[in-house]
């Protein structure tokens, strides 16, 4: 394929990368670099895009394994981000320092989750994403990701239910 041939075809290609991209949840300065490196790897394959029945079904695929690749090498929300998501109750004195301690208590705990259960409840707690949006950004079946979130809310409310029955025993 040409460059004459190959440059019409692009602009379509380039949009529909970007809606992939988009639809994955990215930012779009970051969905136009993926649209940009989807591009780039057609432009790469050029002479073998003949072959393929549908070269927009391939730019769909290319995009989406970008945008996963994309997605796993950005930076999760980090635990001082998340604190501040928190609500924190503001009433008296007492309760803000015993809510202060809830919650350096909650974030040492999250920080001890392994790092795939902390990545699925941070998605899906703080960042509010579906299941699906989850399995998609980590490269893994929904159902998995229900899994790892049902396990990390488990140890959690584990380490809960010790924490109140050592406070309890105290008293």
């Amino acid at each position: 394929m040409t460059r004459e041939q190959f440059e019409p075809m692009a602009k379509c290609w380039r949009l529909r990368a970007y809606q992939v991209a988009q639809a994955f949840g990215i930012a779009d300065e970051q969905a136009d670099d993926i649209a940009q490196e989807t591009l780039l790897k057609l432009w790469a394959m050029r002479d073998d895009l003949e072959r393929y029945r549908s070269v927009d079904a391939l730019v769909v695929v290319i995009a989406k394994h970008i945008a996963i690749d994309y997605s796993r090498r950005k930076p999760l929300v980090r635990l001082d981000e998340a604190s501040a998501q928190l609500p924190i109750a503001d009433n008296q004195a007492d309760i803000n320092i015993i809510d202060e301690q809830e919650q350096q208590w909650l974030l040492s705990r999250l920080s001890q989750l392994p790092s795939r259960q902390h990545q699925v409840l941070m998605l899906r707690q703080v960042e509010g994403r579906s299941y699906e949006e989850i399995a998609a950004l980590l490269g893994i079946e929904p159902t998995s990701a229900r899994v790892i979130l049902s396990r990390a809310r488990k140890w959690l409310l584990k380490q809960y239910k010790e924490r109140e029955q050592n406070i309890n025993s105290d008293k």
